[in-house]
């Protein structure tokens, strides 16, 4: 019994210490992209907004949902073309 215990502590500490080589790549990942100086003209986005009234018509058609969903829909028949058997 406690041999078995002991085992499950082993196994936890090992992958919490995967976990934890994981978190400081990520986070030495994110403190290298946050040190990248952002552009002057992405400062001023206002000349980069739409129009109140397409952004209420592209809301209210759901436009960005159907965008996503046609692009998926894209990719997944690229990808399944590519399989020897289906496509």
């Amino acid at each position: 019994m406690f041999f078995f215990e002991s085992w499950d502590a082993i196994l936890d500490f090992i992958s919490d210490i995967f976990i934890w080589i994981w978190e400081s790549i990520v986070l030495f990942a994110v403190i290298i992209l946050e040190a990248i100086p952002v552009p002057a003209w992405a400062v001023t986005t206002t000349a980069l907004q739409l129009p109140s009234g397409i952004a209420w018509f592209l809301g209210a058609f759901e436009i960005p949902l159907g965008l996503t969903i046609m692009s998926s829909a894209w990719v997944l028949r690229f990808l399944i073309r590519r399989l020897p058997v289906i496509g």
